[in-house]
């Protein structure tokens, strides 16, 4: 697993390639303006202007793949970067708590725990005790992260005992709402991509089919539809 700091790096540089490849497009969608605009002789506008235009647009196209395996690359990115927040803050977090396990975390012993933990991690921590769910919170003073996307649960644990922290181990805190750890991001985008293609192709298919299945049907069946297929007849 790569650090924070390096997952955070990973992620602006593929930001960056994915603002070259939007500068790209940009440029192909002012040529292809330019090409549709040229004055040529009738016999040989059509032709000419087509094929360069079809030249253009599969380039648009090939970058427009490229760019939506880099945006999901990107998404990954940030997941991973919240799995090693979470690995190197996790132990700290559970540290903490059992230091100030048993005493009562009223203002003062708050403001200490706070203390404490960003200055070994950069991070802001508070809790969040509602009625049905118990959460640690972390706070990125760096802004990378919005607010939420660092919440962190205790496995089959109460996080308080009243207004009193309970001692539990890193191995009990779980981070919550996120992805594994992606070892490859780029790889597994463009698997995302691959799927999703032969998903879509499938789906095609069975549409096809439930549309020629639909004809077979008496009025007092109702259709079926892909889009919300049942798995029953009526």
């Amino acid at each position: 697993m790569k650090s924070y700091s390096d997952c955070v790096a990973e992620f602006n540089a593929t930001k960056k390639n994915i603002d070259a490849m939007d500068g790209e497009i940009d440029r192909i969608s002012e040529t292809m303006r330019e090409v549709a605009g040229k004055i040529m002789p009738p016999s040989m506008r059509k032709t000419a202007v087509n094929d360069e235009l079809c030249e253009l647009r599969d380039r648009m196209n090939k970058i427009a793949g490229q760019k939506k395996v880099m945006e999901i690359t990107m998404k990954i990115w940030k997941e991973n970067a919240r799995q090693a927040v979470f690995a190197e803050t996790a132990g700290v977090i559970a540290e903490l708590i059992g230091k100030y396990a048993g005493k009562p975390f009223g203002e003062k012993t708050a403001a200490k725990f706070k203390e404490e933990f960003k200055e070994r991690t950069g991070f802001g921590i508070y809790f969040n005790r509602e009625q049905y769910r118990e959460e640690i919170c972390l706070i990125d003073v760096g802004y990378f992260f919005r607010h939420g996307e660092l919440e962190i649960s205790v496995n089959d644990k109460k996080l308080f005992d009243g207004n009193k922290l309970v001692a539990c181990d890193a191995e009990d805190l779980r981070l919550n709402y996120c992805a594994d750890y992606v070892e490859n991001p780029g790889n597994r985008a463009s698997e995302i991509v691959n799927r999703f293609a032969e998903l879509k192709a499938a789906y095609e298919v069975f549409e096809n089919q439930c549309k020629a299945f639909n004809e077979l049907l008496p009025s007092s069946i109702n259709n079926v539809y892909a889009g919300n297929f049942k798995g029953y007849l009526y």
